[in-house]
């Protein structure tokens, strides 16, 4: 199972809360860099930085919750000073405690969540966290998405618990971004997508691929978080989840070679046969196309 959003609210469903997982994601040399470490250390223990986000600081500080269900409780803000001139001139000074009235709040320990750089059962190196019952596999999921942006999830034999999907992974990358192409948009276009909340990670395209049975998925070597190409009989569909992006169809022979042009290249080569947009026409086309 592979999540690359922000953040999750709740546990997949998929995931048994009573069992063992694996958190990980590759030991790639800007996945290790994100950890402050200048190489591959097998053992080593990491917990990443504060400064990646709230998860982070929670990791290593601690927290506190407003517990606005109670009442409120006189609370010691500040000290001030101040000082005051009488009618005969001379001046007096003072401090000031200020209180005031504010919800209890209850402070809960840090997380403690550490990140092993370890070696998988082939010899490939990742970065890996092990889920226990003190820690909610919440958070172990949360603090990978904060730090790295993906995470995939292993059971307690280090498979993946979408065993029967296999992506092959390229030692290239997939569509790799060039300087921005300036593509015209229709006013309708651009309402639709200022009024998206969401322009992240989007599953539900590359779940609809799927339901085409794909002869190969490829992965490239930019990771989760970049271009997928899907196989076909006749074409090879490049795919990003991320909001934004476009699907380039391509012939599928020699689909190699055009996945690794940039966008620019491709489009001024004409070696796409089609292109869709991330829009509300997306999954039409998509249909149209099969």
């Amino acid at each position: 199972m592979i999540i690359a959003q922000k953040k999750i609210l709740k546990v997949p469903k998929d995931i048994d809360v009573n069992k063992k997982y694996y958190i990980m994601v590759d030991a790639s040399a800007e996945n290790i860099a994100k950890l402050d470490i200048p190489k591959f250390e097998e053992g080593l223990a990491i917990q990443p930085s504060t400064k990646f986000g709230i998860t982070s600081r929670k990791n290593v500080d601690g927290y506190y919750v407003v517990e606005k269900s109670l009442p409120k409780e006189e609370r010691f803000i500040r000290t001030i000073y101040w000082e005051w001139q009488l009618y005969n001139g001379d001046w007096q000074s003072d401090y000031k405690d200020i209180y005031k009235e504010c919800y209890p709040k209850t402070y809960y320990e840090p997380f403690g969540i550490e990140m092993f750089l370890r070696k998988n059962k082939t010899g490939k190196e990742i970065i890996v966290t092990e889920s226990s019952n003190d820690i909610d596999i919440r958070n172990i999921i949360n603090l990978y998405l904060e730090v790295f942006g993906y995470c995939e999830i292993l059971d307690e034999n280090l498979n993946s618990l979408l065993t029967d999907i296999k992506y092959i992974r390229r030692n290239w990358e997939i569509l790799p971004p060039d300087v921005k192409i300036e593509i015209k948009r229709t006013r309708a276009h651009k309402k639709e997508e200022s009024e998206r909340k969401r322009k992240d990670y989007d599953q539900v395209r590359l779940d609809t691929l799927e339901e085409y049975n794909p002869i190969e998925r490829n992965i490239g070597k930019n990771g989760f978080q970049g271009y997928y190409a899907y196989v076909f009989g006749k074409i090879c569909v490049l795919e990003s989840p991320v909001y934004g992006n476009a699907t380039y169809i391509v012939d599928r022979e020699g689909w190699e070679k055009s996945s690794m042009e940039t966008k620019r290249e491709l489009i001024g080569n004409k070696k796409f046969l089609k292109r869709i947009e991330h829009d509300s026409k997306w999954f039409n086309e998509i249909k149209k196309l099969f």
